[in-house]
């Protein structure tokens, strides 16, 4: 079996900024995503949030492109992530990269998301690595 070349980095980070409620909005509906959460901010005040909420995987689209861009010829092929906290229109959370485990083929990565000093969500990723 072949030996990846890639040395991962042991961590970093990346930020995005969440937008504005017309960003969210649009963000969730193109992702197909009409959740009422991310569209209508009465019902999200019903629900006891501040106001509509970005939707999850804008946060798990910016990992999977924040790894693609850092790390060249890397696969994600799995992310687990729980959310603890909501992200609404203004927010600009960081994403926590932490290399917990790496083979040769494979690797493992911690992941968490702050906003701030809010604990946004925490989880896992896994890597194929390349085979160069």
């Amino acid at each position: 079996m072949e030996k990846s070349a890639l040395v991962l980095p042991a961590s970093w980070g990346t930020s995005f900024a969440v937008g504005s409620n017309e960003h969210i909005r649009r963000d969730a509906a193109r992702r197909g995503d009409f959740n009422i959460l991310h569209h209508n901010t009465d019902a999200a005040r019903r629900n006891k949030l501040d106001d509509i909420v970005a939707p999850g995987t804008m946060t798990i689209d910016k990992i999977g492109a924040a790894i693609g861009t850092r790390l060249q010829g890397v696969m994600v092929h799995e992310i687990y992530l729980k959310f603890t906290k909501p992200l609404y229109a203004g927010s600009a959370p960081t994403i926590l990269y932490e290399v917990v485990r790496q083979r040769r083929i494979s690797a493992e990565m911690k992941v968490t998301v702050i906003n701030g000093d809010d604990l946004v969500g925490t989880g896992s990723c896994g890597l194929l690595l390349p085979r160069w």
